[in-house]
């Protein structure tokens, strides 16, 4: 009786030992799909896989292989799908790391072009790992194209740091310092991606508005005219000819300057250029004006009238002008002359929008984000059971009130160099330094240069709040004047001066302050 008992017993002991060793491996889900996976059968695989899905939907490993199996066969919106499951799952091992997650979502949705989700995840992996230079690359180009300079700089000078850098971030970083007015970095960058690429027509005309806001025309012309002589596209030849022609002239060079203005309109009407050909005629009269061709201005200026009498203030400087000519000895003509130089200036200083460069730069993205909303997220964000997908669509971003003084007090310090700049180009300088600053939070400093670079000064933003402005601040100011060279200074405030330091500002001869009150009108349109 004990034998057969025993035997039986060998043979069901046989059958589980041979189930477990050999039947159940060749029939387990997992073990099959990586057997497919050794002989390049993905579908196979994927197969496999979601059988583990059916009986285990918190796998997140097996979420990671499906995921990255999708990616492999390009079908990427179920790529999506499984990693943004593990993100659900927020479970993770030396297997399935986060960063890796979340460097697969944000590579994913920046192919599906939803870019605010990958630049929030781009954003969670520098987070995370501050050096990572995809995230670093993508973000330093999202911001740029979001016209976020600050942060766009800081990026791509963190990427070039890590000795990661071709023409198009230096080009990029470039950029991104000429418009927070970073001009001597912005020179340096250009240097660098021209040596990449000399003969970019881009790059030369950057490098060349960058030396122009230096005041170096010299320089500038240098680089201008390596984009006249060797570029095939018209309208960079367009840009770079009546560039030479401005720089010349402001080299003194007014004849020079009076023959490229002349070719450039011939070439426009041979060229049914209508729009430029109105732009030139408008030019080259106030080329005509500081070469004492007063003749040949009021033929062009009639010209134009002529075919668009609507165009800028063209009437008022015709009028003007033949008055001048018609009665040279009359006191009026005298008052229209100094009315023609102010004209004279006022063109000069707009001849080129600030924005110039960027405009025509290509970088601006054509999708719009609220990066700011990204941004505040990232820096707030906790870990909750819900998606963070989920969350990343919430709006969260405080309100702030509509004044702009308050605004001003609450922005961030990046925000606040940016929208200072601004005011002061608002006031009629341009800034030519950026200053080492106490406490950047409150305040900024700047070195700048009047349009006509006739005159230097020194100029003090201050966010002060709960605190009127004393005496002291100014003595400081006004000594900080004289240690910088500077010919005047002015002294930006967002609180009011008190009885004393008004009675000393009136021996202060070199600052000129401006009010809260005037600060709020020239923040209007700026924050």
């Amino acid at each position: 009786m004990l034998v057969p008992i025993l035997v039986s017993f060998i043979i069901i002991l046989g059958v589980i030992v041979g189930y477990i060793y050999f039947i159940a491996p060749k029939i387990n889900p997992r073990n099959r799909a990586n057997v497919f996976l050794k002989q390049n059968q993905l579908n196979e695989a994927i197969f496999e896989f979601k059988k583990i899905l059916d009986v285990n939907p918190h796998d997140f490993l097996t979420h990671f292989q499906l995921g990255n199996l999708y990616y492999q066969i390009e079908e990427f919106d179920k790529a999506v799908f499984h990693f943004e499951k593990i993100i659900d799952i927020n479970k993770f091992n030396y297997e399935v790391s986060k960063l890796e997650v979340q460097k697969k979502l944000a590579s994913l949705y920046m192919r599906r072009e939803q870019f605010e989700f990958s630049t929030f995840f781009y954003l969670q992996i520098l987070k995370q790992s501050p050096s990572d230079k995809e995230a670093l690359y993508h973000v330093g180009f999202i911001a740029l194209g979001q016209e976020n300079f600050d942060l766009s700089f800081k990026l791509l000078h963190r990427l070039i740091g890590l000795n990661f850098k071709n023409f198009e971030i230096l080009f990029g970083a470039g950029i991104a310092a000429y418009q927070i007015f970073k001009t001597n970095e912005a020179i340096d960058y250009l240097k660098q991606a021209l040596l990449e690429n000399s003969y970019s027509d881009i790059a030369n005309l950057a490098i060349s508005f960058a030396f122009y806001r230096k005041s170096d025309y010299k320089t500038a012309l240098n680089y201008a005219k390596i984009v006249v002589d060797n570029t095939k596209d018209s309208n960079a030849s367009f840009i770079a000819k009546r560039l030479y022609g401005i720089l010349l002239l402001l080299s003194k060079s007014e004849n020079e300057a009076f023959n490229v203005f002349e070719e450039l309109l011939a070439f426009s009407e041979e060229n049914n250029f209508d729009e430029e050909n109105l732009l030139l005629l408008y030019d080259i009269g106030f080329v005509c004006l500081r070469a004492e061709k007063t003749e040949e201005a009021y033929s062009y200026w009639n010209k134009l009238y002529k075919k668009n009498r609507e165009f800028h203030n063209i009437a008022y400087l015709t009028t003007n002008l033949r008055k001048e000519k018609d009665i040279i000895s009359n006191e009026k003509s005298k008052d229209s002359a100094k009315i023609l130089f102010s004209e004279f200036d006022e063109w000069i200083k707009n001849v080129f929008p600030e924005n110039y460069i960027w405009k025509i730069c290509g970088l601006k993205s054509d999708n719009d984000i609220d990066l700011e909303n990204i941004l505040f997220k990232v820096d707030g964000i906790k870990e909750k059971k819900d998606s963070v997908l989920g969350n990343l669509s919430e709006k969260t971003t405080p309100v702030l009130s509509n004044n702009s003084i308050e605004k001003f007090l609450k922005i961030d310090a990046e925000n606040f160099r940016i929208i200072s700049n601004r005011i002061i180009t608002k006031l009629g300088y341009s800034v030519d330094e950026i200053l080492l600053t106490y406490k950047e939070s409150d305040g900024v400093d700047f070195f700048a240069k009047s349009i006509d670079n006739q005159s230097t000064a020194l100029i003090w933003v201050r966010r002060w709040k709960n605190i009127n402005i004393g005496e002291i601040p100014l003595r400081d100011f006004a000594q900080a004047i004289n240690d910088s060279n500077a010919k005047s200074g002015i002294f930006v405030t967002t609180m009011p001066l008190t009885a004393s330091a008004e009675n000393t500002l009136k021996n202060l001869s070199k600052i000129k302050v401006v009010y809260p009150e005037q600060l709020d009108e020239l923040l209007d349109g700026l924050i």
